[in-house]
């Protein structure tokens, strides 16, 4: 999770920053993605090889709970 971090902080667009988020996971992750040129924001839930994104439209918030990704047990 931290190289992910790490490495979203070199991402230069939005595009390359998504294929980051999308790549298998071990455990499960959560991430905001926001691009303030194109006034977007995204919710990215990740848990092993799925992501699902949200886009976020109005105020939002994550309590380490999946609110979109079906994961079993959880």
């Amino acid at each position: 999770r931290n190289f992910v971090s790490s490495m979203l902080l070199h991402a230069t667009s939005w595009d390359e920053a998504k294929a980051i988020i999308g790549t298998p996971h071990v455990g499960g992750h959560n991430y905001q993605l926001s691009d303030f040129k194109h006034r977007r924001i995204s919710n990215f839930e990740v848990a092993g090889d799925e992501v699902v994104e949200r886009l976020v439209a109005a105020p939002f918030f994550h309590a380490n709970q999946y609110q979109t990704l079906d994961v079993l047990d959880q």
